[in-house]
């Protein structure tokens, strides 16, 4: 319900939770007025944002979807160094199937009951983002037969 809630269809044709990680932190980048703190569950989006971060040289468009990491790392080399830190949460703890996970999480101190919740409610506007995406026909069909 926070009013800086977001969500939208991922730029390209193909989309994959990778993709969508990138545009959520490529829109957080656009719009933060303020130094944040981004929670990511995706450990790869992280790691490759602080390798970015780290090494202004870095060749994005090497990258698999380079496409969305050069506006990140265009914005980055803007701010300064802290402004925006991304760190990993583990994903899917409020599964009832994970009940091990969440309480390792918790206990652990990599989550927060806030930040489940949180999570879920980030996986649940993902969803939304993603039935805006219309995916021709074509791509789906060559897709569901190993052909893309």
């Amino acid at each position: 319900g926070n009013p800086h809630n977001f969500y939208d269809k991922v730029y390209g044709p193909l989309q994959t939770s990778y993709r969508a990680e990138l545009r959520a932190i490529l829109h957080e980048l656009q719009t933060a007025g303020i130094p944040t703190l981004i929670r990511c569950d995706c450990a790869s989006v992280v790691n490759t944002l602080d390798t970015i971060k780290g090494n202004t040289d870095f060749q994005t468009t090497d990258l698999t979807d380079g496409d969305l990491w050069a506006p990140i790392q265009e914005l980055l080399k803007r701010m300064p160094t802290d402004y925006i830190i991304c760190t990993w949460i583990p994903s899917h703890c409020d599964d009832p199937k994970k009940v091990d996970k969440k309480v390792a999480a918790l206990r652990d101190g990599l989550i927060t009951e806030a930040g489940i919740v949180g999570n879920s409610k980030a996986d649940e506007l993902a969803k939304i983002g993603a039935q805006r995406h219309q995916i021709p026909k074509n791509i789906t069909t060559a897709q569901n037969i190993g052909k893309v």
